[in-house]
């Protein structure tokens, strides 16, 4: 991918845009921060009415994908500018909608003593800690070779668009209104709140966050 490469969003509707990607700079942040203490902070004024001069004076060229900053441009007859701070969250698969069932389909494994030789090892080559018996440790061995994915977004007029690597490009994320979800079906598959696998993984990464941070 070149970093040249434009990219269109939502091609051929009626908010139809180009992307560019960029990157932080941090000479040229530099640089603006001194003309902004130097202008008393007029300077400061003028980049936010004026997206392209802000990004390409704070950012260099990059491709879609690694951007930290997109820059926007309309395509209509207004050709406006508007620029996005590219954010990441944690999904469990690559689509924000992915369930964690599709990621943790294997079956828990079977109690066995610490030093058995037939215990699984963990996707970067170690060897788990040997579980005390405790909940606590049954269940960060459970989700330990679990990683989840980490996806690129950007929001634009209350808008979220995240990076697809299928199209290899922002995606808009749409909600239960454009999907035409009705009520009634939200209710019916939701209302016994969360799976059992969806508990015992989130009370992991709480186990894991808190002996981290101890």
């Amino acid at each position: 991918m070149e970093k040249g490469e434009l990219k269109i969003l939502n091609k051929g509707e009626e908010e139809e845009m180009e992307l560019q990607g960029y990157r932080l700079c941090r000479w040229r942040l530099a640089l603006v921060g001194f003309g902004v203490l130097c202008t008393g902070g007029f300077l400061l004024l003028l980049l936010y009415w004026l997206p392209e001069w802000c990004v390409k004076s704070t950012c260099t060229r990059t491709t879609a994908h690694d951007a930290e900053v997109v820059l926007l441009r309309s395509t209509d007859e207004f050709r406006r500018w508007f620029l996005a701070r590219v954010r990441v969250m944690l999904a469990p698969g690559s689509n924000p909608f992915h369930s964690l069932e599709t990621q943790t389909t294997s079956p828990p494994s079977s109690p066995s003593s610490p030093s058995s030789p037939s215990s699984p090892s963990l996707a970067n080559g170690h060897t788990p800690h040997p579980s005390d018996g405790s909940p606590a440790q049954e269940l960060i061995s459970r989700f330990s070779d679990y990683q989840p994915t980490q996806i690129r977004y950007f929001t634009f007029h209350s808008t979220k668009y995240y990076w697809d690597d299928g199209m290899q490009n922002f995606k808009l994320l749409n909600g239960l209104e454009d999907l035409e979800v009705s009520c009634s079906t939200v209710h019916s598959e939701h209302s016994a709140g969360l799976t059992r696998n969806q508990q015992e993984y989130r009370s992991s990464t709480l186990f894991t966050s808190s002996s981290s941070s101890a």
